[in-house]
């Protein structure tokens, strides 16, 4: 029979967590094992679970520490980021990593933004931040109509779906989401500044214009840690 003793800590854990402030640190995983009475190997799977349920961040130095609240992102794909948050009292902070206006796209990006196979398109990455801290890894990938008219320097200034509706001509009406929950590897952890392996939340949007003409795809990659997600629906939407 495998050793079950990690849910024990782990829970044991959780309940301590609830207890303190944020950014507090856990005792040492030499001084949780010598507590618990179990492996070394035992405390490091039960804090990994911790750390997936976003309730704790592991690093070298400072060690395990209380995560912070989590901020609230709307489900609605047609708001605005920066909207949603400064509706919240919060502002988002834009940090531009670059922009090619013409890449092989991913083949879900293609078939959502309706392109032949072998276009290009443009991209646009992304880090959000709220108080100096990343909560999300952003990707913006428009077709040619748009990529190519499209001026990175606007978007730390202003919301980039109001760019893209700029150079549409008009605003988007309609859109389809994806949400899944994602192992986080490679370039994703990396500019997250998350341990890889730990879990994220991905939201994927394609925006239509009234006539159906794709004007950009939108990958999100948000910390579990720190944002959590919330959707109103009025009683007409539930018939």
């Amino acid at each position: 029979m495998s050793d079950k003793r990690y849910l024990t800590v782990a829970e044991a854990l959780r309940r301590q967590v609830a207890r303190l402030e944020p950014g507090s640190r856990l005792p040492s995983e030499r001084h949780l094992q010598r507590r618990f009475r179990v492996s070394r190997a035992t405390v490091r799977r039960a804090l990994a679970m911790l750390e997936q349920s976003g309730l704790v961040n592991r690093q070298r130095r400072p060690g395990t520490t209380v995560s912070p609240p989590k901020i609230v992102r709307a489900l609605s794909p047609l708001y605005p980021f920066e909207e949603d948050l400064k509706r919240q009292g919060l502002k988002l902070q834009t940090r531009l990593l670059g922009y090619q206006r013409a890449v092989v796209p991913p083949k879900f990006v293609q078939r959502g933004l309706r392109l032949p196979a072998g276009s290009k398109v443009g991209l646009l990455r992304l880090l959000r931040l709220v108080d100096d801290q990343v909560i999300g890894y952003d990707r913006r990938y428009f077709p040619p109509s748009i990529a190519r008219r499209f001026d990175p320097a606007f978007v730390t200034d202003r919301p980039i779906t109001e760019l893209v509706s700029e150079i549409a001509g008009s605003s988007p009406r309609q859109s389809e989401v994806e949400v899944e929950i994602h192992t986080a590897m490679g370039e994703v952890a990396a500019r997250l500044g998350i341990t890889p392996g730990m879990l994220t939340v991905s939201v994927a949007a394609t925006h239509y214009l009234a006539d159906g003409t794709a004007v950009q795809t939108i990958v999100n990659s948000y910390r579990i840690d720190r944002v959590r997600f919330k959707s109103t629906a009025r009683a007409t939407d539930l018939n």
